[in-house]
């Protein structure tokens, strides 16, 4: 992650990366839950018996705490490069993760 981070942060404020979105953007997406602690997702099953909180709103907290990840800081960058041509390459393997049932927080990035 360190070397993508590298890449995608020195080529900031230009199109080199636009040819690759659609392999760079599922990848950083799936990294919003590959990259979560595993302990949470144990700990949202848990939730309202242990920590007093529905389940709904620890899976809200995940997903804020998911949006400042380094991932999510990464597709932030990316989304300037986004066109009409690199959607159409995106949107079905969003709508593939989405429907597949990836985690949370995948979910939300998608």
């Amino acid at each position: 992650l360190s070397i993508l981070k590298e890449v995608i942060t020195n080529a900031n404020g230009t199109d080199l990366l636009a040819p690759y979105l659609p392999e760079l953007v599922p990848l950083l997406i799936e990294g919003l839950t590959a990259l979560e602690d595993p302990r949470l997702a144990y700990s949202q099953f848990h939730a309202e018996s242990s920590y007093g909180v529905t389940t709904s709103q620890f899976e809200a907290a995940r997903a804020q705490v998911s949006k400042s990840s380094v991932s999510s800081d990464l597709l932030r960058q990316l989304v300037k490069l986004v066109t009409a041509e690199s959607m159409s390459e995106v949107a079905p393997r969003l709508r593939s993760m989405v429907n597949r049932g990836t985690g949370s927080n995948s979910r939300v990035g998608a």
